[in-house]
């Protein structure tokens, strides 16, 4: 591809002064934040302990909620929460008030720098936003305009693969190399092969697929859904049902990376209302998935023009990471063991 920029385009900063990296990865559905002192990396926690949170955002009232306390609200405020931020097209109703999307995702912008101001002590805060690359032109603007309103300095937005390239070579010493980075999202399935210098990060390959985790529970939802209620359209159920279904349907897909069975409880349709699935029954579903992984993996590699034995690391991050369909797609594709990088927020720390 010829993609080349300094690493993440952080440029040195000004002498004597206190400058904090603040890296942020927001996916479709998810948000991780990372902040940097030099090479003192450290994640932002949550509430609840976690190092991931929703990217959810709601208003009731006059009052701003992020993440968890925002997806809650789905249960009696659904039409006041923004469960997909990075989806929206323009302005939208939060809170009976119109709110631009700037302002809605700069939001985030103040919350990230608060904690990390909290964690890290004050200093200039410098961002790099991980975007999904097939979004990046239409996200780029915005999310710099979010940046400034909430009063923060955004030096780039990168993708979420060049991010986690940057953070594993660094983190293994593995100086000039490429890698071949898998991201295994909620709304899409995004390979690159990333060359790194010691300066220079370029892109050789990229390609990216509309499928991912959210694709995925959404058809397990479905197929629950007429398992359940034979004849009835999914699409008929109002939002709130509808996510109900959507959410259990994601902790069963979790479930089954690690057994053979899951039950998805449907509360809406009563107390014994439970699909059992297996995992043979996942496989099926998230066929289009496994070919999606396949096919970005194998673009890439032609792409760049490398040998697969020649790579430093072939690497899986995203929140389908682990699911062993996806572990095989990507082993088939390049004949090399994956190494999984999930939970690790390796695309947000690169970033900071």
């Amino acid at each position: 591809m010829g993609e080349t920029r300094s690493v993440l385009g952080v440029n040195g900063a000004p002498e004597g002064e206190a400058v904090v990296g603040v890296g942020i990865d927001l996916g479709a559905t998810s948000l991780r934040a990372a902040c940097a002192i030099q090479s003192d990396v450290r994640m932002l926690t949550w509430e609840d302990g976690s190092e991931t949170t929703p990217a959810a955002i709601a208003m009731i009232g006059d009052k701003v909620l992020l993440g968890q306390r925002a997806l809650e609200q789905t249960r009696n405020h659904v039409h006041d929460v923004v469960i997909e931020p990075l989806g929206l097209k323009g302005a939208t109703f939060l809170g009976g008030v119109r709110h631009p999307v700037e302002e809605i995702l700069g939001w985030w912008f103040a919350e990230v720098s608060a904690r990390a101001r909290s964690l890290m002590g004050p200093g200039r805060q410098r961002f790099v936003v991980c975007v999904p690359f097939e979004q990046r032109e239409r996200l780029a603007p915005i999310v710099a305009a979010a940046a400034s309103l909430a009063g923060a300095e955004l030096l780039n937005t990168v993708q979420s693969t060049t991010a986690a390239a940057v953070c594993h070579g660094w983190s293994k010493g593995l100086g000039e190399t490429e890698l071949l980075v898998t991201d295994a999202g909620a709304r899409k399935v995004e390979s690159a092969v990333i060359r790194l210098r010691s300066d220079r990060v370029s892109v050789l390959g990229r390609a990216g697929e509309s499928c991912g985790g959210r694709f995925l529970d959404e058809r397990l939802a479905e197929a629950c859904i007429h398992a359940l209620v034979p004849g009835l359209d999914p699409r008929r159920l109002d939002s709130a049902k509808r996510d109900d279904v959507i959410t259990r349907c994601e902790q069963a897909r979790l479930e089954l990376s690690r057994a053979e069975t899951a039950h998805v409880q449907v509360s809406f349709l009563g107390d014994d209302a439970a699909w059992r699935v297996t995992r043979q029954e996942l496989e099926r579903v998230a066929a289009p998935l496994r070919a999606g992984v396949t096919a970005t993996c194998e673009r890439v590699i032609a792409e760049s023009g490398l040998d697969p034995a020649r790579l430093g690391a072939v690497i899986v991050i995203g929140a389908m990471g682990e699911m062993p369909l996806v572990l095989n797609a990507v082993r088939d594709a390049t004949g090399r063991e994956p190494e999984v990088s999930v939970g690790s927020g390796l695309a947000s720390r690169g970033a900071a």
